[in-house]
């Protein structure tokens, strides 16, 4: 009798545990810890081979990440970035998609904001007199 109840509170632990590492942590609603607001950008202009969740995006955090946590939010490649000068389109529902791949799933549900934000790419513009101590 003592085992079988033993085994049964093994078994609700570790399916706890379980269902926490698949879902991740909750927030409380009423707690004093809230999720992290996101709030995507409509469009933007990214320096770079790269799209980050950084460039397309303001996170305003309540204390629920710590610095580290959200600098490697930040950095998630959403994907690479259009040719220099040109734009592109990214979904709401694909930056969800590459978050929850990244390990941040639990953050997807903050997400506000457009559905769809037009990215571009800077064109460097280069100088004469830069050409012409390159060449000289």
């Amino acid at each position: 009798m003592r085992n079988s109840r033993l085994i049964s509170m093994s078994v609700v632990v570790v399916s706890s545990l379980f269902l926490l590492s698949v879902t991740g942590p909750s927030y409380p609603i009423n707690g004093k810890v809230s999720p992290p607001t996101i709030q995507l950008k409509a469009k933007c202009v990214v320096v770079g081979q790269n799209v980050t969740f950084g460039d397309i995006s303001n996170i305003t955090d309540s204390n629920t990440l710590s610095p580290a946590l959200k600098s490697e939010l930040r950095n998630v490649v959403i994907r690479k970035a259009p040719p220099p000068g040109e734009s592109t389109d990214i979904s709401r529902n694909e930056i969800k998609r590459r978050l929850e791949r990244a390990g941040f799933g639990t953050v997807v549900q903050s997400i506000q904001g457009p559905r769809n934000i037009r990215v571009v790419s800077a064109h460097e513009e280069i100088d004469k007199a830069f050409i012409k101590e390159e060449l000289a």
